[in-house]
């Protein structure tokens, strides 16, 4: 009888561990289908992801539609913040 408890439940973990196995495979068509980077101007224009006009103003740029007064000026910032993997 103690036998027969163990066989189940070694059955039990190789059916999860092979269903787990089944759902972390990764979907072979998102993977080939590359994705665009954005840029720091897009996030920043997008409302949605970055909004960044509304708190800072963006004075050399002239697509800038409404600047933000609240935060500092977005200029010179790679002068500002190097990038320090270089």
């Amino acid at each position: 009888m103690r036998k027969l408890h163990h066989v189940a439940a070694a059955c039990a973990i190789s059916a999860i561990m092979l269903s787990g196995s089944v759902l972390a495979q990764a979907p072979t068509t998102a993977a080939a289908t590359p994705v665009k980077e954005e840029t720091g101007k897009d996030i920043a224009f997008n409302r949605t992801k970055g909004n960044c006009l509304a708190c800072h103003a963006m004075p050399t740029v002239p697509d800038a539609e409404s600047t933000g007064t609240y935060g500092p000026p977005l200029i010179a910032m790679s002068a500002r913040f190097p990038d320090k993997a270089k």
